[in-house]
């Protein structure tokens, strides 16, 4: 049982496992959590000081027939055409969401163990 020799080892191992993986994933992980941290908060920034239009601009999520810098180009160049609305995917993910799980998966498989990932002292 948990009470025993043998419970009270397993359950020091146990505890000894759990932080150091701890301490090991905080440390093989946190310059990829400082970029996404960086980005995220210039993201926030840019998009607490621009316009909704802007913001939308910025993203690629702005309806053509609203971009009037477009209708503007089209008109000079004598072209009345329909312009056409892109399609916006609901549900995308940001590209800096992406880019930090692609950094956290890029270090769990070049980790065997905890040790692999750690630059040698």
């Amino acid at each position: 049982g948990p009470e025993s020799a043998l419970g009270t080892v397993q359950s020091s191992l146990d505890n000894i496992v759990h932080r150091c993986f701890k301490e090991w994933a905080r440390a093989a992980l946190s310059p990829p959590l400082a970029s996404f941290t960086t980005t995220l908060r210039e993201c926030i920034g840019v998009a607490s000081t621009v316009s909704d239009v802007e913001w939308k601009r910025l993203n690629g999520l702005i309806e053509k027939e609203d971009d009037v810098l477009l209708k503007q180009i089209n008109e000079s160049k004598g072209d009345f055409s329909q312009i056409t609305p892109t399609n916006t995917i609901v549900g995308e993910v940001s590209p800096h969401v992406v880019s930090y799980l692609l950094a956290v998966a890029g270090v769990l498989n070049r980790s065997v163990c905890p040790a692999d990932s750690l630059p040698p002292v």
